[in-house]
């Protein structure tokens, strides 16, 4: 399943390109969005403010599901991190802490003694999390 979907907002517009790929009966989310001024992106004029994994950014103009779905679930066939350690730093993250970059994942991690979970030392490789069905069924509804 693959889509554009458009919202436009006071400000300026966006487009996500949403895709659920079928890996070998694995479900991968992707989603890519595009914002700019005004209510079309034309390649013309110079209205382009960015683009990529611009969630915040866009944040006030898309659903609010759809902004946490975006952060919690894209490139689900690509974690770091076991669903342990994923979720320390997701609550870290939550509660302010600034994890920037990998050494900063990993030391914190290292503070409760979750570098390691069941053998798998974190960044080590990538891990599938199962995508839910709610979330499927969600982004196809869009």
């Amino acid at each position: 399943m693959r889509k554009t979907v458009f919202y436009a907002g006071k400000n300026f517009s966006c487009t996500l390109d949403i895709e659920i790929k079928d890996k070998n009966s694995f479900k991968s989310l992707s989603i890519v969005g595009t914002y700019f001024t005004g209510k079309k992106l034309l390649k013309s004029e110079n209205n382009l403010l960015g683009f990529g994994q611009i969630h915040n950014e866009v944040q006030e103009i898309i659903p609010a599901r759809l902004y946490e779905i975006w952060k919690r679930w894209h490139l689900n066939d690509m974690r770091a991190g076991t669903f342990v350690q994923e979720e320390i730093l997701r609550q870290a993250k939550a509660s302010g802490v600034k994890l920037n970059d990998y050494d900063e994942a990993c030391n914190y991690l290292q503070r409760f003694d979750a570098l390691v979970d069941e053998g798998y030392t974190y960044g080590s490789g990538w891990l599938k999390e199962e995508l839910p069905q709610e979330v499927i069924d969600y982004v196809c509804c869009l």
